[in-house]
């Protein structure tokens, strides 16, 4: 299961032509971040869609990169106000992620967005004890 397919099965509503709760959920989690993200910089998005990293990035240019691709010598030039991946995807996920972004010596915060969770304390945790020096936070709505 893919993140793109948890929100696919949303009821469409008229608008931009996202589900709505998948709108509603966007609101709140742009809110989320933007309490958490410094005013000037990238969205580096890692395996999210390019519709779902577009609608988080509240206005940061996005820069997507797949996971296979972090290097330390891809990261180092970018000003990166927000990173960001899915929980889960169709080629990667929120740990293979971490370790590659552990591997270029990435010491930021990861926002993970998920679909809502029944304990997203207890996925944040796993996530966090991969490695102490990236600060993971699960943005949901």
């Amino acid at each position: 299961m893919n993140f793109e397919y948890t929100f696919e099965l949303q009821t469409p509503h008229p608008g931009p032509g996202l589900p709505m709760t998948m709108d509603r959920g966007i609101r709140g989690v742009r809110a989320q971040l933007a309490t958490a993200a410094p005013a000037e910089g990238v969205f580096l998005s890692l395996g999210l869609p390019r519709t779902i990293a577009e609608a988080f990035a509240g206005g940061h240019p996005v820069i997507t990169m797949a996971v296979a691709d972090i290097s330390r010598e891809r990261l180092a030039p970018l000003t990166i106000a927000i990173t960001a991946c899915p929980l889960m995807a169709e080629d990667t996920d929120a740990m293979l992620t971490i370790h590659a972004l552990k591997a270029a010596g990435f010491c930021g915060t990861l926002m993970v967005i998920a679909p809502r969770l029944p304990n997203a304390g207890i996925v944040e945790a796993e996530l966090r004890g991969l490695c102490p020096d990236i600060r993971v936070k699960i943005i949901s709505p």
